[in-house]
């Protein structure tokens, strides 16, 4: 299974407002209009342009030890991202950089040189930066952007709205929000299983939401593949700035 953690963010990365939003009906624009005064506000999401995340990863693995992780995570817009990851390995510690910029993207460990990263690997990791963009909301005011409302559900045993989100070249993602306070509670997508070879279907679950410069932040983000889980993530710090350094998204 492929590191789900290396392309995610916690919750919040770049926005770009790009105009006035389009939506099927009247509902889905109330839903992600709330969503965003909700989180933060259009004028705090778009100040905001990068997001540095420290956090502990628990990664599960059929027939085997859970695998820990910790490390920091660095987000910037659809597309850069750069995670820097350590883990113990029978007593070893294990250092891995994954960058992300565009269409390219690189992999380093603690003692060897940086590889390109393969074609399969690299589009799961663009596909993770992607779903942490959009779930900052305001780009989805994008006109781009097509939504459709989706049937009510049930998200963390609350009442819980959405709708789905298609952009050409992207795989289209299912969006649900708290139905009270109108937080991001759930994203569904098809995602590929690169170690099976084989398309799963995953559940990524927003909870424990704290206040970061004046937006809400997941600081626990869940993974689930097929209805199994696969992965926790616990944020213990996340800073928010206009733009993050050039230099972290080029090759390690």
């Amino acid at each position: 299974m492929q590191k789900i953690l290396a392309g995610m963010s916690v919750l919040i990365l770049s926005v770009t407002w790009l105009g006035l939003g389009r939506a099927d009906d009247a509902a889905v624009t109330a839903i992600l209009d709330k969503a965003i005064k909700e989180t933060g506000g259009a004028d705090n999401l778009l100040k905001l342009q990068g997001c540095i995340t420290k956090a502990k990863a628990i990664q599960h693995e059929p027939g085997q030890p859970d695998t820990v992780f910790t490390g920091t995570w660095y987000n910037e817009g659809a597309d850069k991202m750069r995670s820097e990851t350590e883990q113990d390995i029978k007593g070893k510690k294990v250092v891995e950089i994954i960058v992300v910029n565009g269409s390219k993207g690189w992999k380093k460990t603690a003692n060897g040189a940086s590889q390109q990263i393969e074609k399969e690997e690299l589009a799961a990791e663009q596909d993770n930066a992607y779903l942490s963009w959009i779930s900052t909301l305001a780009p989805l005011k994008n006109k781009e952007f097509k939504l459709t409302s989706l049937p009510d559900a049930m998200v963390h045993a609350r009442a819980a709205v959405g709708f789905s989100v298609a952009l050409k070249d992207h795989r289209d993602v299912k969006m649900y929000f708290d139905k009270e306070n109108g937080l991001l509670v759930k994203c569904e997508r098809k995602v590929w299983d690169t170690e099976n070879k084989k398309a799963v279907t995953e559940e990524v679950l927003y909870s424990d939401y704290k206040t970061v410069d004046g937006i809400k932040v997941a600081m626990k983000i869940a993974f689930k593949w097929d209805g199994k889980p696969v992965m926790e993530i616990e944020a213990s710090d996340v800073r928010l700035q206009e733009k993050l350094d050039d230099k972290l998204f080029t090759r390690p």
